[in-house]
């Protein structure tokens, strides 16, 4: 027969194992899991956090790139066409530029509001995609559009500089799609919303025998009341009279 001490002696086994799980998780309490070395069960909550804060951080971090971007439409393009003749013309495509219009303005002092003073005040630039490629010119191409990117990006630092001389400006050329939605995908939601609206009338006002509303409760306006015939002559005479 076994002695009680080789019977239990798997229970002193389990229990340090415990012990020095429990050790492990009271070392490692208020550290960041990041810097630690996961495992069970520790590795399953720490998983489905990075699962759930890794989508949400990467959105974040798109949301602030959108938000401090200046698009293509924020600078104004210029149509006006001057001639050797001193004559100007407006152009059929307009020629894009590297001044501000009022939008990029408005966009660049809200941003440089919530800032602290003398930090560092990050921009983005779009690329200027109003410059038609053209295959056959590729180089010429893209040097046109990196010396408009460029000048761009000097407006931009020059505007900073004038309006928060403290901040350190730093613009950065990126090519983004423009925040918003399609004219398309606009029609398709507006129209499914109205389709899918219903309504139900109450049965006191509903009459089954024409179709449409109750004639004790129809909603229209009240008939007009006779007036009497005072004819077309001035000063309301009836023609013919005295």
């Amino acid at each position: 027969m076994k002695s009680t001490e080789d019977k239990y002696r798997w229970w002193k086994w389990l229990l340090a194992g415990s012990f020095g799980v429990s050790l492990g998780c009271a070392h490692t309490e208020g550290i960041s899991p990041d810097n630690c070395v996961r495992s069970w069960p520790a590795e399953a909550p720490a998983t489905d956090r990075d699962l759930v804060l890794g989508p949400m951080a990467l959105q974040a971090r798109n949301g602030a790139v959108v938000e401090a971007t200046l698009f293509n439409y924020q600078f104004r393009p210029d149509y006006e066409d001057l001639r050797a003749d001193g004559s100007v013309h407006r152009r059929p495509r307009p020629l894009p530029t590297a001044d501000l219009l009022p939008a990029g303005i408005n966009l660049i002092q809200r941003l440089a509001r919530q800032q602290e003073y003398g930090c560092s005040f990050v921009l983005y630039v779009q690329t200027a995609n109003e410059i038609p490629p053209d295959p056959r010119r590729a180089a010429e191409w893209a040097k046109k559009r990196k010396e408009l990117n460029l000048e761009r990006v000097k407006s931009v630092e020059a505007f900073v500089a004038m309006i928060r001389p403290d901040l350190v400006p730093l613009v950065n050329v990126i090519d983004i799609d423009e925040a918003g939605m399609s004219g398309t995908e606009a029609a398709k939601g507006v129209g499914a919303m109205i389709d899918n609206t219903h309504g139900i009338l109450r049965p006191d006002t509903y009459d089954p025998r024409s179709g449409g509303l109750s004639a004790g409760n129809s909603s229209g306006p009240p008939p007009a009341s006779p007036q009497p015939d005072v004819g077309s002559a001035p000063g309301g005479l009836t023609p013919g009279g005295d």
